[in-house]
């Protein structure tokens, strides 16, 4: 540069980037894909109706993973265990699916919780098939999945959960290879999880969030960081540039 005195001069300075996940495109789905508008919630429970103990998964998200998909056998019966979540589940290990517009339960919904609640104008949504049929309210993992239109960009994603959550991005929902993006491991009270992504082409990417509770509240929210709104979430109706789902 040239500085007021006519002078040409050099100046070395130095930055640094914060740590971000580079997301594969090879992720991205065919837009022959794209169905309706929202999330859909897989929500599953091993409580004490069954287990003897509030959860099977300790509030650890590798063991939210296999009890998602059954656990295993009761070690008291050695038969099989029962989504207590879904009332058909008597013939087998089983889960429905229930389309949302946005992620934002609560399990003593509408009291409020988190970032979006009642006393902002975005009234929290009950658990789907909680209580469940034990009548007890822990030992919860839920799926929820959606194709997220993403331009191609920097964004960072938040996930407000009591307790843990692991979130991927990949080519098939449920592969265990999938990309994780963001993620916490372990028990809390309703806390943000922030997490930040690039992505180089612009496309549907199949999201994923794996959620758990062990015991006490429960409550997830799904959202962005929006250049001018802040907090926003994901597939939002009522706000300009929300990130479709």
């Amino acid at each position: 540069y040239v500085d007021t005195d006519g002078k040409a001069r050099d100046l070395e300075k130095a930055f640094k980037v914060k740590g971000y996940t580079f997301v594969d495109a090879g992720s991205m789905a065919d837009s022959s894909l794209q169905g309706e508008s929202g999330f859909i919630a897989n929500i599953t429970q091993i409580s004490t109706a069954q287990s003897g103990k509030e959860s099977v998964h300790g509030n650890r998200t590798a063991n939210a993973e296999k009890a998602f998909t059954g656990w295993g056998l009761d070690p008291v019966f050695e038969e099989p265990y029962m989504n207590e979540a879904d009332w058909d589940s008597i013939e087998g290990w089983s889960y429905y699916p229930v389309l949302v517009e946005t992620v934002n339960q609560n399990q003593d919904a509408p009291s409020p919780i988190g970032n979006f609640n009642m006393d902002n104008g975005y009234e929290d949504e009950e658990i789907p098939g909680i209580p469940g049929w034990g009548n007890y309210t822990y030992g919860i993992v839920g799926e929820y999945t959606a194709l997220l239109d993403l331009a191609k960009g920097s964004y960072t994603f938040g996930v407000n959960s009591d307790d843990g959550f692991k979130a991927t991005i990949g080519a098939n929902f449920n592969d265990i290879l999938s990309q994780e993006i963001g993620g916490f491991d372990g028990g809390r009270g309703s806390s943000d999880t922030r997490f930040t992504f690039y992505v180089a082409e612009a496309g549907l990417y199949p999201y994923r969030v794996l959620w758990y509770e062990g015991i006490g509240g429960a409550n997830i929210e799904l959202f962005s960081i929006h250049p001018t709104a802040g907090k926003v979430l994901l597939n939002d109706p009522f706000v300009e540039g929300a990130i479709q789902a």
